[in-house]
């Protein structure tokens, strides 16, 4: 049982509005270790408006010109079936995404696979293209740019291997390293 009292300032009396939400808390993905299981080719949503950032959490994009620290993110963790090229992208989401996919088991040791924060120019959805090896464990981080917040639609899909993979400055790849 709660009990409200409101007050005028001075004796000031008038009309006054008053909302009241009820709240789930964080969402169950909230942390690394708590990560979400995610399908292949199955389209997940969720919301990230309760969401936290972990002690030590990387920022998930670290392009761009604004310092972007991780502020609401959730995690899924993804093992591949089989080597080959996916596509993970945020598209339908509601509000200005970043996306990371990383390899490791504890989050402080965490290698990043692939990032980004604007999967085109005109579109504040994120999106990656990856060499995925059977059998290997991703963990997925979708966050909001500068701690924005909102729906997410994620979307694993395989794309089998092309012939070609051509790169936009849109992706990060790392160098060295013979793949993608």
């Amino acid at each position: 049982v709660y009990s409200l009292a409101i007050d005028g300032y001075n004796g000031s009396a008038g009309n006054f509005s008053l909302s009241l939400a009820l709240s789930q808390g964080a969402p169950s993905n909230d942390n690394f270790s708590a990560a979400a299981s995610l399908t292949a080719g199955v389209r997940t949503t969720a919301t990230n408006v309760l969401a936290t950032a972990e002690v030590g959490e990387p920022a998930h994009y670290s392009g761009g010109t604004s310092p972007n620290v991780a502020a609401k993110s959730l995690w899924w963790r993804w093992t591949a079936a089989a080597t080959g090229f996916v596509s993970l992208t945020t598209a339908g989401s509601n509000f200005d995404t970043v996306l990371a996919v990383y390899t490791g088991s504890a989050l402080g040791a965490l290698s990043r696979v692939a990032e980004n924060d604007e999967a085109t120019t005109n579109d504040s959805t994120s999106g990656v293209f990856f060499r995925a090896v059977a059998g290997r464990t991703y963990s997925i981080a979708v966050d909001g740019y500068l701690g924005a917040s909102g729906f997410i639609v994620l979307n694993l899909t395989p794309a089998g291997n092309p012939s070609a993979v051509y790169a936009t400055n849109f992706e990060t790849f790392p160098t060295g390293t013979g793949q993608l």
